[in-house]
């Protein structure tokens, strides 16, 4: 894992706690959600990191910037600010929603088909992955072509391949097993 992925995770996971013993995950959520539209304006991001405006006109334009933030997630954009991190703050976002889907029982799965799948399909399949994994399935529905028929599921870091290209790689592999 890089050093600026890590950091960011390090990040997210305290500003997960705080939130998590505040009771205001939804706020952070919110908060951070802002405060990153706000870091990816390069302009406004390089001016908060720059060295000269003073630290009271970088707070005080900060304020303007993100009117009702909380409190501690204010601290948390201003820590980032201080230290150069500020570019951070979008691994911390991602990171941050993971945890906060594993709190409530979300899991992220795709599912690779040659073509587009028709709704109706793709619900009866969450509802089955949601069964088999006990979680709440979020499906991320992609089109690859060379998928030729059939299914790639990834839950997590297990693969459900139901490719025909894979059936295909399995019985030239067995063919080729006989022959030789």
């Amino acid at each position: 894992m890089p050093a600026h992925a890590a950091a960011a995770k390090r990040y997210a996971q305290a500003a997960f706690h705080l939130a998590l013993e505040a009771g205001q995950l939804e706020v952070w959520e919110r908060d951070l959600a802002q405060a990153v539209a706000l870091a990816s304006d390069a302009q406004t991001s390089v001016l908060l990191e720059s060295l000269r405006p003073a630290p009271e006109q970088r707070l005080l334009a900060l304020r303007r910037a993100l009117p009702g933030l909380s409190p501690l997630s204010m601290n948390l954009v201003q820590v980032l600010i201080a230290k150069g991190r500020l570019r951070l703050l979008p691994g911390i976002v991602a990171a941050y929603q993971e945890l906060l889907d594993a709190h409530r029982g979300i899991q992220h799965a795709s599912v690779t088909s040659a073509v587009p799948l028709e709704p109706g399909l793709q619900e009866s399949l969450a509802r089955a992955l949601t069964q088999r994994t006990g979680k709440t399935i979020v499906l991320d529905s992609r089109v690859d072509p060379k998928v030729v028929g059939g299914l790639v599921v990834r839950v997590g870091d297990q693969i459900i391949d139901g490719s025909a290209r894979s059936k295909l790689e399995g019985l030239r592999r067995a063919l080729e097993g006989r022959s030789g």
